[in-house]
């Protein structure tokens, strides 16, 4: 007990004081209520419902957009705009518009639409990459003809595939909406929402005295628990250069490096003396980042002057900066800096992407170990040996960044 009063007795003192205001009249709540409606009052012109046609029937609300360009240009879902056919902007006064597909990207879920309007309002564009876990974030999104759906929640964090991970809220209609930071800007685009089942089995042993545990201990180790809830976001950094590529040259390309990457654990940076960055654990043969000279044991702390943080950051940096584009690294290599040059490549079709972070999709390799112990012929088997070496080149290559 003496041990939570260190604790307890602070956390008793702020909630009194905390809760001082709301005793005077409520005037904390007051102020709240003036922030979030001049936030929703700056952000709402930006926000479109987008409807579509398909074959006789009538126009349907399918979702939501988001002006980031006075020219008539607006971020959305590929979801949300399909094929682009009979596609229709509603803006926040109530006019509509026929809007044109300037493309799309399948891999993102990214959509670009056109219209010609003029007064338009664009979106204040915020930087995904600096919210922090336990930011407060608000989404905005269309509710099918009425009122548009507010909501809030916190950022959870980035997910392995480069979505932000949010705890809010979303109606049917919100995909292709906004996510906006406490000061209002777009950090985000709705792409949908995580759910699925998780196994009780997975929290045993985490921790003997958790709550967590002692639940789901007195049930069968097998049992599939349902989540959802969890609202996906396409980071607005990651959009942002998307849609460049897709207004300027109708499709995305993306970025390569080469190498195989890992994040740094405690015992890695005290190896490599270093308190952030990413290590290089393999470079691939003819790639971007083997012409510029990078090895095996390299960190990367930088990435064109930015601080690289941890391998999904790093990932992200890579495939939105355009091939063909000279880009500058800080490496670490045996306990000293070292600044190199890297023209960035084309990223191959297949490659570290999609769900559970699959190395390759749709994308089956042979075994070929199995097939040389039934063959007696020498030759054949050191074939097998040759072509073994060149799968397991391909799969480098496709596995890397």
């Amino acid at each position: 007990m003496r041990r939570w009063g260190r604790f307890i007795i602070p956390l008793f003192l702020f909630w009194i004081q905390g809760m001082s205001p709301l005793l005077a009249g409520g005037s904390a709540l007051k102020s709240l209520e003036r922030e979030i409606k001049a936030i929703l009052k700056e952000a709402a012109p930006a926000l479109v419902s987008i409807s579509t046609k398909e074959g006789l029937s009538c126009q349907q609300d399918v979702g939501s957009g988001v002006i980031i360009r006075k020219g008539g240009y607006i971020l959305t879902t590929k979801d949300v705009a399909g094929d682009g056919q009979e596609v229709e902007v509603t803006l926040e006064n109530g006019r509509r518009y026929q809007a044109k597909l300037v493309g799309s990207d399948a891999e993102l879920n990214l959509a670009v639409l056109k219209i010609d309007a003029d007064g338009l309002i664009p979106a204040k564009l915020g930087d995904s990459t600096k919210m922090k876990p336990g930011s407060w974030v608000i989404v905005l999104g269309n509710s099918f003809g009425l009122a548009p759906a507010v909501s809030f929640g916190l950022f959870n964090g980035k997910r392995k595939d480069g979505l932000l991970q949010l705890s809010a809220f979303v109606f049917p209609g919100n995909t292709g909406g906004a996510v906006l930071n406490s000061d209002g800007e777009l950090i985000g685009i709705v792409t949908g929402t995580a759910s699925g089942l998780v196994k009780t089995s997975l929290f045993k042993g985490i921790n003997h005295t958790s709550k967590l545990e002692i639940t789901t201990s007195l049930l069968p180790p097998d049992l599939d628990l349902p989540y959802q809830g969890m609202t996906l976001a396409i980071p607005i950094n990651t959009a942002k250069a998307a849609a460049s590529q897709l207004i300027k040259e109708g499709k995305v390309e993306r970025g390569w490096l080469g190498v195989i990457i890992q994040d740094l654990t405690p015992s890695l940076r005290d190896h490599f003396g270093v308190k952030k960055g990413v290590l290089v654990s393999d470079v691939v043969d003819d790639s971007p980042a083997q012409k510029a000279g990078m090895k095996r044991g390299d960190v990367i702390v930088r990435f064109h002057g930015e601080k690289v943080e941890n391998s999904t950051q790093l990932r992200e940096m890579v495939v939105s900066t355009p091939p063909g584009e000279e880009i500058s690294l800080l490496l670490v290599r045996d306990g000293e800096e070292k600044s190199v040059k890297v023209t960035i490549g084309k990223k191959p079709k297949y490659s570290r992407i999609g769900k559970e972070e699959r190395l390759w999709q749709n994308f089956p390799f042979p075994d070929l170990s199995k097939l040389k112990e039934n063959l007696f012929s020498e030759k054949i088997r050191e074939r097998l040996d040759e072509l073994e070496k060149e799968v397991e080149k391909l799969k480098r290559k496709l596995g890397a960044d």
